[in-house]
């Protein structure tokens, strides 16, 4: 009997450590995501003109001075065609942009290997689908190549330094009883721009724009193909999301439908 109760005790203790380190995990995720709500609020309430920016208060950033390049929101309606794993989807589709901005290191300052060549954006879309607001509005962070200089660039890869668990690659979503995979590479909306790799997740819009305006600058890195010179090379960049904040929310003042339609849109 006792013989029993010596050969149980080491595998007790050793529960009992498992549980106490679930435990002290556990708190130090909760400390973790407290932390960076903390931040994340103090991030918002900075760009807000009043310095008070309260749950769901309107940001304006267009009279201050965080845009060291000019921000202008672009927005158009553009026919696609969406390979899906049983047919094409034929959609016509709202989407909103901001004009692209220079790729910056992690020094604040441009990559020169892609000055002139590449450039990003962020974009929403769907807006509306056919007509009618969707529920699977997005952000969507864009690289585009500029007309006659990149043209041999392509961004294959894209993940958050900080959040890597989050999938922007994979980039499918279910269309219709069917699993809808966009083209990675389509034309760029925007002139004087040729191509555009768009990187987004579905169904976690969210914890996606949650976590890309953590703070003014958000680490990624990025993966580019260079087929002229036959190249792979990664960039550690620095995504600047004031222009983010910007674009949704003047998209939010121009369709108040969506908080509605998709209320986990929203900064």
């Amino acid at each position: 009997m006792y013989k029993k109760i010596l050969l149980l005790m080491p595998t007790l203790i050793l529960c009992l450590q498992c549980d106490n380190e679930k435990i002290i995990s556990a708190k130090q995720n909760q400390e973790q995501v407290r932390h960076r709500i903390t931040k994340r609020n103090s991030y918002l309430s900075q760009l807000n003109n009043n310095g008070n920016n309260q749950h769901g208060s309107l940001i304006n950033l267009s009279s201050r001075q965080e845009f060291k390049e000019p921000y202008e929101m672009l927005e158009g309606i553009t026919p696609t065609e969406i390979p899906t794993t049983l047919f094409t989807y034929h959609s016509i589709v709202l989407w909103t942009k901001n004009k692209a901005i220079s790729i910056k290191g992690l020094d604040q300052k441009p990559i020169i290997p892609l000055a002139n060549k590449l450039r990003y954006s962020y974009s929403i879309s769907p807006i509306k689908s056919n007509g009618n607001f969707s529920v699977y509005i997005k952000p969507v962070i864009l690289f585009e190549t500029i007309q006659y200089n990149g043209d041999d660039l392509e961004v294959t890869n894209f993940y958050l330094e900080d959040d890597p668990q989050l999938d922007f690659n994979t980039r499918t979503q279910k269309v219709s009883l069917t699993t809808a995979k966009p083209h990675k590479t389509e034309l760029s909306k925007e002139a004087g721009y040729d191509k555009a790799n768009p990187f987004w997740i579905a169904y976690k819009t969210r914890e996606v724009i949650t976590t890309l305006t953590q703070s003014q600058y958000i680490k990624a890195t990025i993966t580019v193909n260079n087929k002229t010179k036959n190249t792979i090379t990664d960039y550690k960049i620095l995504l600047d999301s004031t222009y983010l904040v910007q674009l949704i929310q003047e998209t939010l003042n121009k369709y108040p439908q969506i908080k509605t339609v998709a209320p986990d849109f929203r900064l």
